[in-house]
């Protein structure tokens, strides 16, 4: 809490007097109702009845995505690089879908300012920040609820202070809301909710729409566009489709596309998209995750909040840069416009030193492709000594397609098999990436990776378990066929990536 708001509760309280919020112990009341000009009305008032506030929006309209890359599109897609910033009760509970009450948010170091600086220094064009998640905590003194800032130690309006400083270092801000909400006059108070933030913040150009699966029944996607856009025209909205490729349009009208931990498919995005025998243009973000709690090693998606030491929780870890990037390229080649990486401070209201270190070297690496270099096998001709039922879904172009979200599978009891790439021309090779999928499984127990030397097959490296990832050196080599023997499987041995790359530099 600051001095000022600390001297100010001080002399309330020794006068008798609180703020309302801090002294009420039921959310206040929002009820809707229309009026004769077709506008609606939405009506706050505390749990004993006093009257706080009423908000009106605009709903007469119905609001439709842009047919083709409009201006407001265009500047959306101009971001490239975006931070979402998961804070919330989450981060001091340590839960991903945490509930809690207001008082265990405690941040002793806030300093909203210096996100924003950092994002501008890690070359993001936008920012999203988490105004609201699971916990139905709101980051803002919200007249709706007495689950706010507001009644915490530290009563800072972190959504007014997350406009203002984004905009200060020229980076776009955006809001997410979770509609995670099925309380007694829960449309109401969403709607409310989203007029606060779309009206006492100034321009937001973006809003970001999560769970609309756990919105009020009577709650529509087009009622929740169609507020938002009257209220903040020139915005963009997305509506999460949960966690897919990109190609499933589960909530419309929205004017992004989104794959939730997903690459976009093998195929490419397909901006242009037909709903209802209308054509719009709809091009896509990919969200990843920066961090983990095993720093990405067991091929989990990873946490989106950041849980730091000191909270009798297991902390999360940042990802490795290397790692990241490699997903960076593969989003932007595959069609994506944006990437938004979660990447928040923990529970001291900061960003630790090893979170900033990894993001500016992972804006090293975007800013210099060279450092991380793409795989010299990348769509190189690939065949297989098996192929789970013969279906191309799972052949071996799966394997070499920089995409982890597809794989090459073998039959079930398949327990050797190979997979061979035809490089096109001898290559100088001494480096190689192997992503195993469904590692839990623990299939693979013996594998060599094999060169043809002349009429012979040779190993340059073998092991056993490769785990989620495994990255290795050998040689130096020269080869054009290079495969995975999979000496020793329990199953059907199953790989999302077998990357070659030439003799490691030390990046």
């Amino acid at each position: 809490m600051s001095l000022m708001a600390g001297a100010v509760m001080a002399q309330q309280a020794a006068a008798g007097k609180l703020p309302e919020k801090l002294t009420e112990t039921r959310d206040p009341v929002v009820t809707e109702s229309v009026s004769a000009n077709g506008l609606t009305s939405l009506h706050i008032a505390s749990a004993a009845g006093k009257d706080i506030a009423t908000y009106e929006v605009d709903l007469r309209t119905h609001y439709k995505p842009a047919s083709e890359a409009s201006k407001n599109i265009r500047r959306w897609e101009s971001y490239k690089f975006g931070a979402f910033v998961h804070y919330s009760l989450n981060t001091f509970v340590g839960d991903e879908f945490a509930q809690g009450p207001s008082s265990l948010y405690r941040p002793i170091k806030l300093n909203v300012p210096s996100w924003a600086k950092l994002f501008r220094q890690a070359g993001m064009g936008y920012a999203v920040l988490t105004t609201r998640h699971t916990s139905e905590f709101l980051l803002w003194p919200s007249k709706t609820s007495t689950q706010t800032v507001a009644a915490t130690d530290e009563p800072t309006d972190v959504v007014k202070a997350f406009a203002e400083s984004c905009r200060e270092e020229g980076v776009a801000p955006g809001f997410y809301y979770c509609m995670w909400n099925k309380g007694e006059h829960a449309r109401a108070t969403i709607m409310a909710q989203l007029y606060e933030l779309a009206h006492n913040y100034g321009p937001i150009p973006y809003f970001w729409i999560d769970m609309m699966n756990w919105a009020p029944q009577d709650l529509s996607p087009q009622t929740v566009y169609d507020l938002l856009k009257s209220l903040q025209p020139d915005c963009i909205v997305i509506l999460n489709q949960h966690i897919q490729d990109g190609t499933k349009i589960t909530y419309f009208p929205t004017d992004i596309m989104n794959g939730e931990n997903l690459l976009p498919p093998p195929g490419g995005h397909q901006k242009e998209r037909t709903v209802e025998g209308v054509k719009y243009y709809l091009p896509m973000e990919c969200e990843l995750v920066s961090q983990s709690w095993d720093k990405g090693n067991s091929g989990a998606p990873g946490s989106w909040f950041t849980y730091g030491a000191g909270l009798k929780v297991l902390p999360s870890a940042p990802k490795p840069a290397a790692q990241l990037v490699k997903h960076f390229t593969a989003a932007y080649r595959l069609g994506a416009s944006n990437v938004l990486l979660s990447f928040a401070p923990d529970h001291s209201g900061m960003f630790r030193p090893e979170d900033s270190a990894m993001i500016l070297e992972l804006k090293k690496a975007i800013d210099d492709p060279s450092m991380y270099p793409a795989a010299l096998n990348l769509n190189a001709k690939a065949t297989a000594s098996n192929v789970y039922k013969n279906d191309p879904t799972y052949g071996p172009a799966t394997a070499v397609d920089d995409n982890s979200a597809t794989r090459w599978a073998t039959d079930d009891g398949t327990t050797s098999a190979w997979l061979e790439v035809d490089l096109g021309k001898p290559e100088t090779l001494g480096r190689a990436v192997i992503e195993q999928a469904y590692p839990e499984l623990k299939r693979i127990r013996k594998f060599a990776i094999e060169y043809q030397h002349g009429t012979e097959w040779k190993v340059c490296y073998q092991g056993e378990d490769p785990g989620a990832r495994l990255d290795v050196t050998f040689g130096p080599v020269i080869a054009q066929r290079v495969r995975l023997h999979v000496i020793e499987s329990t199953d059907g041995p199953t790989i999302s990536e077998f990357q070659l790359y030439q003799p490691a530099t030390g990046k």
